[in-house]
């Protein structure tokens, strides 16, 4: 028989499949509602964090678009998490994250600038992981408690806050128009992704001292100031 668990409490389904089990584990822990910090932006509903099916995790995939195939056996668990205290562990981890990032910054530009090039590809890929990581980070986070990540303001170097149509700032946009961060973080998002971009054209013309500068000096400034950004969004999460 097949069943399933949210929080170790069964679920009633009204049909043997992952899809049935999955929509009632949502239902049940949009529902699981708890108080949420003032301003936070969020209603105390609970996420799912983890599913195991017979103690393996669930592939992706199947989370994504669950099938509708009877199902005869198998155990489905199911564990949920505070929004709130998922965000704050996350920017936590990304604050941490932002310490070795400079390091990893630093010494590919001291590489670059000594002609060791063999020695800074792989700090260099790493800062290009981390950076990503960071930016999950923002994304994933400004929509599961988006007051943490809308708080106006400009970046450390007092640039002032431009705005798109309808008064969200036009770097805290995706394609698609919907919100991702504001204020500084917006402002941070557009920067980080200009120098990036610098930097990929920089290996593409092997232009070292480019490099080098953009490693040693530019990144290495926004990484504080984003340290600096994720560190006032934890506060504003109630941490």
């Amino acid at each position: 028989m097949f069943t399933a668990t949210l929080d170790g409490t069964p679920l009633e389904l009204s049909e043997p499949t992952l899809r049935e089990a999955l929509r009632a584990a949502v239902e049940r822990a949009e529902a699981g509602r708890s108080p949420a910090p003032s301003g936070s932006g969020t209603s105390g509903g609970r996420i799912i964090v983890e599913a195991l099916f017979d103690g393996r995790p669930l592939p992706a995939e199947l989370l994504e678009n669950p099938p509708t195939d009877r199902l005869d056996a198998g155990t489905l668990a199911l564990t949920t998490a505070d929004p709130v205290e998922v965000v704050r562990q996350t920017l936590l981890d990304a604050c941490a994250a932002i310490g070795q990032l400079r390091s990893d910054q630093r010494a590919a530009a001291d590489a670059i600038r000594e002609g060791r090039l063999e020695h800074a590809i792989a700090p260099m890929q790493e800062c290009l992981g981390v950076w990503q990581a960071i930016r999950d980070v923002v994304d994933h986070g400004s929509r599961l408690l988006p007051a943490a990540f809308e708080a106006g303001g400009t970046t450390g170097s007092g640039a002032p806050q431009s705005t798109g149509s309808g008064g969200t700032p036009a770097a805290d946009r995706q394609p698609g128009g919907e919100p991702v961060a504001g204020g500084e973080l917006g402002l941070l998002i557009e920067r980080l992704g200009g120098s990036l971009r610098e930097l990929q054209d920089a290996l593409r013309s092997q232009d070292f001292a480019t490099l080098g500068d953009l490693l040693g000096y530019d990144l290495d400034e926004q990484a504080g100031q984003w340290h600096d950004a994720l560190s006032r969004a934890r506060e504003r999460a109630g941490a």
